[in-house]
């Protein structure tokens, strides 16, 4: 896969998940990133995604991003960035 392929899958991945409860049937969507979810309605703990070390889910590269982004002052700098390439993106 290359880069610009892979800028395309990020570019293209909705921001939600959506999933229907294996006990009751309830709809509903939750964090594309999310891993687990549980069931509003009747608590079932439902697995959406893989994870792991080497995942194969374009998901996956982005939990290795915020994980790289680190904490303190490795993640204001990177929040920073997030605020310009929000403010020249318009």
């Amino acid at each position: 896969m290359s880069f610009a392929s892979l800028i395309e899958m990020i570019n293209k991945l909705p921001h939600e998940r959506a999933f229907i409860c294996p006990k009751c049937g309830r709809r509903d969507a939750v964090n594309v990133l999310s891993i687990y979810t549980d069931c509003p309605q009747c608590s079932t703990r439902q697995k959406l995604r893989g994870y792991g070390a080497v995942g194969g889910e374009v998901e996956d590269v982005i939990d290795a991003v915020l994980k790289w982004m680190g904490s303190g002052a490795s993640l204001d700098a990177a929040m920073k960035r997030k605020e310009e390439l929000d403010h020249y993106s318009d």
